[in-house]
């Protein structure tokens, strides 16, 4: 049994810029014969954070009549949603070796998250080369994910050299929500920021959508030692994918 955990709380250069991070992975490996490797692999993480999209250029990049805008100002709102973000993993590791010398490997996750938060944006100055304009962003993902791979391996000699031979297959399947909305948020003097405008969200969504990805793979590799300490590898693989995004407000779906 083994266990990897991480607790972070961290503050950026950039005043009310925060970043909290929270992990831990469990994992566990089974006694099953000399022939058979297997571990069941497991993780969790929270992560929660105030994002910053920067300055102006005019005063930053550009010069301004008003001088430099100090590198540690925030262009958001202190009290603005935080993003706070969810994931859970829990899959395993399997490895069997056979009597005729063929080695099985399989790996397998199973993967769900969300993340949702507010981000204030800055956009351009006005006229006055002081207020700066500031647009709003209300957003939520969750999804899952599964990943599964399985392959064969054997080593045999032959006259060209030493071969290391594998092919195996692997899926792949993952689905996420998306929902947004355009919100409105008040202007902010960048020289000198007077904070508490709140962020006012409307009550229909931009985006509210369900996107799909599959792919399916076959692969084979040969690598060759060859006298003379040469090595060569060959290589195949060819994928399968579909991608299709459902958009729930206007029951309308996208193939790609």
């Amino acid at each position: 049994f083994r266990i990897n955990a991480l607790a972070m709380n961290s503050n950026a250069e950039t005043d009310h810029v925060w970043f909290k991070n929270r992990f831990v992975a469990p994992s566990l490996s089974l006694d099953l014969g000399a022939r058979t490797d297997f571990t069941i692999l497991t993780s969790y993480q929270e992560r929660r954070y105030i994002r910053q999209q920067g300055l102006p250029i005019v005063g930053s990049v550009q010069s301004s009549p008003y001088g430099a805008i100090p590198r540690s100002r925030f262009t958001g709102e202190p009290d603005q949603d935080p993003y706070r973000g969810f994931q859970s993993r829990v899959g395993y590791a399997l490895t069997h070796r056979f009597d005729d010398g063929w080695t099985v490997n399989q790996n397998v996750r199973v993967q769900t998250f969300s993340l949702n938060g507010q981000l204030v944006a800055n956009g351009v100055l006005r006229a006055d080369n002081q207020t700066l304009r500031r647009t709003a962003t209300d957003q939520t993902w969750d999804g899952d994910t599964i990943t599964l791979d399985t392959n064969a391996q054997r080593r045999f000699d032959t006259g060209v050299g030493r071969h290391d031979i594998t092919v195996g297959t692997d899926y792949l399947r993952t689905r996420e929500n998306l929902l947004s909305y355009n919100c409105a948020v008040g202007d902010l003097n960048v020289y000198k920021p007077v904070y508490g405008s709140p962020v006012s969200c409307p009550a229909n969504a931009r985006t509210d959508s369900r996107s799909t990805v599959r792919s399916v793979g076959m692969y084979a590799r040969d690598e060759i030692a060859l006298r003379g300490k040469w090595n060569a590898i060959v290589g195949l693989r060819h994928d399968t994918a579909t991608a299709y995004t459902n958009e729930r407000r206007t029951q309308t779906r996208d193939d790609t």
